[in-house]
């Protein structure tokens, strides 16, 4: 089978577990770390952010799972596929804060509450203390300009839309098989029209369609899903995002709308589109949904998979990102692809 007919069969089976690294987090050390811990746990599918460098180094991390299995007693039976995440304007996953410091406060709780410390502060001889904004870490959560005392302090930034295409291209070229597209916002035709331009950049593979229900009540969500068919046929994947960047809870509460989401989609469309689950999921999310009845082909965790192996030392952060997989896919069912390692991975050695 080819790469496109072995996904096809784990969505079929429901088997795919896709660990989002962020679709706006540009730090290599911490993509690199989380490739190789869920690539020896079991994931399918590494979500990261449309920056060559980014998927060059998940790569890397992929590679150095493979060169290092036998030591934990591993076998990899899916090479996980690499897919990159871009985003409509207007989308929280792919924008970037900026702090107007001319009239920042001060007050340090956007330091606080920030969930990857990506606002640091910088002390400056004769201008006092600036608020700054590490870009490579910030995930546009939205979380800094909810808790400021202004309004105008903080402002968020896009990336040059002009570029999209040859970035993604390149990221293609780099390594990368699968698209993600977040088009949470209202306005149907600047998504469609980029989903399109997606669906051309890549039309031998999945493509994924992250969408919620914040901008799009239950009639526009279907219009949304029904016109991206259109484009893709049977090479969509829809993203059903309960709660976007809602993660780090292990409760069923946490993973409450993701499901209840899912289960709208399946009322409107008979059971009969690829879902993957995502927004505030976790350990339970598989077992949340099967009690409900709901239809699913696999969950994707983001803040949730990262914050339980942060600090952990390997050997601990493999034992538990394998658990958190395999609380949400059969490991057993998933193909084993024989696939074959170059010759370049015997030079690599665990830098972590």
């Amino acid at each position: 089978m080819n790469r496109y007919e072995i996904l096809k069969s784990l969505l079929d089976q429901g088997q795919v577990f896709k660990i989002i690294c962020g679709a706006g987090n540009e730090d290599i050390d911490q993509v690199k770390r989380l490739s190789y811990i869920y690539t020896l746990a079991g994931a399918t599918i590494i979500d990261v952010s449309a920056n060559v460098d980014v998927v060059k180094v998940a790569i890397e991390g992929i590679e150095l799972a493979y060169t290092n299995a036998s030591l934990y007693d591993i076998t990899i039976k899916t090479r996980p596929y690499i897919m990159v995440s871009v985003g409509m304007p207007g989308d929280p996953h792919v924008r970037k804060a900026y702090i107007d410091t001319n009239s920042c406060e001060e007050c340090g709780k956007c330091l606080s509450i920030c969930p990857t410390q990506a606002i640091d502060t910088k002390r400056l001889v004769s201008w006092g203390t600036d608020y700054l904004v590490d870009t490579k870490l910030c995930i546009g959560c939205g979380k800094c300009s909810n808790i400021c005392n202004t309004d105008s302090v903080i402002s968020y930034r896009y990336d040059d839309r002009k570029l999209l295409k040859e970035n993604l291209l390149q990221c293609l070229e780099s390594g990368a098989e699968l698209i993600e597209l977040h088009a949470a916002i209202g306005e149907h035709r600047d998504s469609l029209l980029e989903w399109e331009l997606i669906n051309s950049i890549n039309p031998n593979n999945f493509n994924s369609l992250c969408l919620d229900r914040i901008n799009l009540d239950n009639v526009n969500l279907k219009y949304r899903i029904e016109e991206a068919r259109k484009i893709s046929g049977d090479k969509l994947i829809i993203q059903a995002d309960g709660i976007p960047m809602s993660g780090g809870g292990g409760t069923f509460n946490s993973t409450l709308q993701t499901v209840a989401m899912a289960d709208i989609i399946n009322k409107e469309f008979d059971n009969n589109i690829y879902l993957i689950l995502s927004g505030g999921t976790n350990s339970l999310t598989k077992s949340l949904a099967q009690d409900m009845g709901v239809h699913f082909n696999g969950v994707a965790i983001g803040s949730y998979a990262r914050k339980i192996i942060k600090g952990c030392v390997d050997d601990t952060a493999i034992y538990i990102a394998t658990d958190l997989v395999e609380s949400n896919i059969d490991k057993h069912l998933i193909w084993d692809t024989k696939t074959t390692m170059t010759d370049k991975n015997s030079g690599l050695i665990n830098l972590f």
